[in-house]
């Protein structure tokens, strides 16, 4: 959504406060998508209350979701080495700036974990328990993210593999290939890359299943999900991290692992068989060279 559009569109029905707030956001929105709603109301001395009112006003429901369409429209805008010097400036006094950008890694590890809820969180871990095959996107950086999930699954003992959407002939035979009952997890955030895009399009019209871990719902990688999970990936200085995606691919496969047990129970038996036969021979092997 074109945030500075939506503003002038609606800027006569603002009150006169909320006039000031909408002037501000559109002369400075490089600055004014870094501001939590208590800077902001501070910093046109202002309320807390008339923001969100603002807000409301020309059609968000929360400020978050606000503040989330503003950043991904003017990261359009500027390069990522302009973005971190805008986000520095913001925060210029020294004694704080640790205790600031704690607080930022908190809050956004808290507002994924608020944004899921328990059923959903064990709706995705069903799919895992059930799926045949399981193949994992996640690309820049989601990557990162990505194959850890992919390290992860495959210690539980999942047939999992990781997709690299920049590599298109991987991709097509990969689609040509699949096993029975796949399920596909895409994580992906602003901006999302276009191969992503692609690549979650086919896979929605062909109704396979998948889990999405993105930003919002209404995103376009988490629109036909299957399941949808959300995940907070803009911090202090960056707009994408991946600190929320790691801890909650770190949840779905704890949980999955409790599932499992029986069967990790059983595949470590079988490891261990095998090794004591792979052992035997080998020792075999050298007696039989003495």
């Amino acid at each position: 959504m074109n945030v500075l559009s939506v503003i002038k569109e609606n800027y006569d029905s603002l009150s006169k406060t909320q006039k000031r707030i909408a002037d501000y956001i559109t002369s400075n929105p490089e600055n004014a998508c870094f501001l939590s709603v208590r800077d902001l109301a501070k910093l046109l001395n202002t309320t807390e209350v008339t923001v969100f009112k603002f807000v409301k006003n020309i059609g968000y429901i929360s400020y978050n979701d606000f503040k989330k369409d503003l950043r991904a429209q003017i990261q359009n805008w500027i390069s990522p080495n302009e973005r971190i010097k805008q986000a520095v400036h913001n925060y210029d006094k020294e004694d704080s700036i640790y205790s600031q950008v704690i607080k930022s890694e908190i809050d956004a590890l808290k507002t994924t974990y608020d944004s899921n809820g328990r059923n959903v969180i064990d709706d995705a871990v069903n799919l895992l328990s059930s799926a045949g095959k399981i193949y994992v996107v996640g690309n820049e950086i989601s990557e990162s993210a990505a194959r850890f999930c992919v390290s992860l699954l495959y210690q539980l003992g999942k047939n999992v593999e990781f997709i690299d959407v920049n590599v298109w002939q991987s991709v097509i035979s990969c689609l040509t290939n699949l096993d029975d009952n796949p399920l596909f997890i895409i994580i992906s955030f602003p901006i999302y890359s276009v191969n992503t895009l692609a690549f979650t399009e086919h896979i929605a019209k062909n109704n396979f299943k998948y889990i999405s871990i993105s930003d919002r719902h209404n995103s376009d990688i988490a629109l036909h999900a299957t399941v949808s999970l959300i995940c907070c990936s803009d911090t202090t200085i960056f707009y994408d991290t991946i600190t929320s995606a790691v801890s909650l691919v770190n949840i779905l496969c704890s949980l999955l692992a409790v599932n499992l047990k029986q069967e990790m129970d059983e595949r470590q038996n079988k490891k261990r068989a095998i090794q004591s036969q792979l052992d035997c021979y080998v020792s075999n092997y050298y007696k039989s060279k003495d």
